[in-house]
């Protein structure tokens, strides 16, 4: 649940996420067309354009076959991560997942890269375990495929999307622009809806945005990468907002919020959700975030640590007794770079289910090889010691 994070002033976040499952589907080679470009793929890079990410503080974090329960010195649950990802798709550019559990299936939607347009679209793969994934069969020369974009239109291209179910229909949220030249070049960005019965055969309520950006606010430019929960009888959204070309207010990268009753009709709270005053020492901004309510009626945000710029991006956590927070975030990343690995840039964009006494992390995966792939942490239950 990931997009394109990035401004002059910003460290930048982009699109895109490993190889344990099936790939499936058909290569470059298979549609005549190519895979996208090492220069495609650096301008989508979440690291500020033009700056070499420092690799010298990365912390190496090796592959581990079993979840300890035991904590770090601020008492939050130590988590244990593949040193490999577990989906690397047909093509370079697969990420921004959004896990739904469906009985015994996880389905799993993820940002794909459309190799007759040359962009980004909107596919899912499914598994069992969560670590081997397969593509949904579809009529469609794009292993996957959910949803075809709209050239010309405000959803000319899809990314970042969020899949929930809600009273017996699936709701799949999605952020479109119209592409001319990268999405910093694209601004508005906005979120569409598309929805099924089935969980593999959407379609668009409407030919419009269900969530625009606000004229006057601090989602002036773009609203995306949704998390939606159930609260108080309805629906919470927190979304990542840009206030940066047409901000009136102070511009940044926020957190903003908004309720629906239906999923469709929302209603935005004017304020972001998280405080600057709330930021980890280091961290200059927090996006792409996850909600989750646990056993313990408390809500947990997973995040995207964003840095200066040069210094990549890690994942981190908060916790607060409403989505609205205030929040307490941890310190220390719970999910780190790893030192020439796949996401030697950094992980991004974390989805999570909480089960059988596990909480598991799928995410977003940036290197400095033209290539993004989903990566994988897991930790035990308390995330935060009694």
């Amino acid at each position: 649940m990931a997009l394109c994070l990035g401004a002059a002033m910003f460290a930048l976040a982009g699109c895109g996420g490993g190889g344990g499952g099936s790939d499936g589907g058909a290569s470059p080679a298979d549609t005549g067309a190519d895979e996208p470009s090492a220069t495609a793929l650096a301008a989508r890079s979440r690291t500020r354009p033009g700056t070499k990410v420092d690799t010298t503080t990365i912390t190496t974090t090796t592959t581990t076959t079993s979840i300890a329960n035991n904590f770090d010195a601020e008492g939050w649950a130590k988590w244990q991560r593949r040193s490999a990802p577990v989906y690397s798709g047909p093509y370079a550019l697969v990420g921004d997942p959004s896990v739904l559990r469906d009985g015994a299936l996880l389905r799993m939607f993820h940002t794909c890269y459309d190799v007759v347009r040359q962009g980004p679209a909107i596919c899912q793969v499914t598994s069992i375990d969560g670590l081997s994934w397969t593509p949904v069969a579809v009529q469609d020369p794009l292993p996957g495929r959910m949803l075809h974009t709209r050239p010309g239109k405000w959803d000319d291209t899809h990314e970042t999307p969020l899949a929930i179910k809600f009273k017996g229909e699936y709701l799949l949220y999605y952020a479109g622009y119209q592409n001319r030249g990268g999405h910093l070049a694209s601004l508005p960005i906005q979120i569409g809806l598309a929805t099924s019965m089935d969980g593999e055969n959407f379609s668009p309520v409407s030919d419009a945005p269900i969530m625009s950006v606000s004229s006057a606010g601090m989602d002036s430019d773009a609203v995306f990468s949704p998390t939606i929960i159930e609260h108080d009888g309805g629906l919470v959204m927190l979304y990542t907002a840009y206030c940066l070309d047409t901000c009136t207010q102070g511009k940044g990268v926020y957190v903003m919020a908004a309720t629906s009753a239906d999923g469709r009709n929302w209603t935005k709270i004017d304020r972001p959700v998280i405080a600057r005053a709330e930021l980890p020492m280091g961290v200059t901004d927090i996006a792409e975030v996850h909600v989750a309510r646990a056993a313990d009626q408390q809500y947990y945000l997973f995040a995207t640590y964003l840095y200066a710029a040069g210094k990549g991006h890690e994942i981190g956590i908060g916790k607060a007794a409403t989505p609205f927070g205030p929040w307490q975030f941890s310190t220390a990343p719970i999910v780190r770079r790893v030192a020439d690995g796949f996401d030697d840039i950094g992980p991004i964009a974390p989805t999570v289910l909480m089960e059988n006494g596990r909480v598991r992390m799928w995410f977003h995966g940036f290197s400095t090889v033209p290539q993004a792939q989903i990566g994988y942490a897991e930790a035990a239950w308390p995330l935060r010691a009694p």
